[in-house]
């Protein structure tokens, strides 16, 4: 099959779009490479591939999807830049499988832009309507707010967790520690436990799984995201620059 032929048959006759397909490959006869542009039409053609009726061309290839349906790029954004990236996929642990450690993301002047780009893959839950468990959106480490952004997150209320409405609209007197209505959030039986690692006997200060410096360890007092003794943002300085660009493309 040639080029032309591959592109007409099993792209454009398949409803895709050249706007949504930033290109196709052939390094050896036989094998194609599509790259989209986000995941989103990714997963469509995927689905078309995957319920294609015998008598299509699709029957004629071997369809492989190297990213698994649950892995998702998310970015996280930290109120408190010095808030360690091991501290943030400790978090985030409670809740998915961290594939990547955080990587610090810069600009085009390489500055930090105070956000973090992290590989997670989203746990099962046969329960929701997409059969996956979902992170929120805002949460906190110690007294430092933070957002969460990935592909296809529900877009749910921070003030309750409710899926119908936003924080701006929101009417119900919930906490905003816990989301549970029925009390004040200075009054929440929850607002001493840890919002690291979610026990209630200690609280972030004091939690083991904290990230901290040799200086924090000997007892000085001095931890990881003290503005006095800030730390480098990853092993390797150089990972953060080599996911710019990268994005949301998926090869199918």
């Amino acid at each position: 099959m040639t080029a032309e032929t591959f592109g007409k048959k099993m792209i454009l006759d398949q409803g895709f779009s050249k706007a949504e397909t930033l290109s196709v490959q052939n390094y050896l006869k036989g094998i194609w490479y599509i790259t989209f542009a986000s995941i989103a039409i990714c997963k469509r053609y995927w689905e078309a591939v995957k319920t294609a009726r015998p008598e299509s061309p699709f029957s004629r290839f071997v369809g492989n999807c190297p990213i698994q349906r649950e892995e998702r790029r998310a970015t996280v954004s930290m109120r408190n830049p010095h808030t360690p990236g091991k501290d943030i996929a400790t978090f985030l642990s409670r809740f998915c499988s961290v594939v990547k450690d955080p990587c610090k993301i810069l600009d085009v002047n390489g500055f930090w832009t105070g956000k973090w780009s992290i590989i997670i893959r989203l746990r099962k839950d046969n329960t929701a309507t997409d059969g996956l468990q979902h992170l929120p959106s805002s949460f906190a480490l110690g007294g430092s707010a933070g957002l969460l952004h990935y592909a296809d997150q529900p877009r749910n209320c921070r003030k309750c967790g409710e899926a119908d409405h936003m924080a701006r609209s929101c009417k119900v007197s919930a906490c905003r520690n816990c989301k549970v209505a029925g009390h004040e959030t200075k009054d929440c039986p929850r607002k001493l436990s840890c919002n690291l690692c979610g026990l209630a006997s200690h609280i972030y200060r004091d939690c083991p799984h904290r990230a901290r410096t040799c200086a924090a360890a000997a007892g000085n007092g001095l931890s990881e995201d003290s503005p006095s003794q800030p730390r480098g943002s990853s092993r390797n300085p150089h990972r953060s620059h080599e996911l710019l660009g990268v994005g949301e493309q998926l090869e199918n």
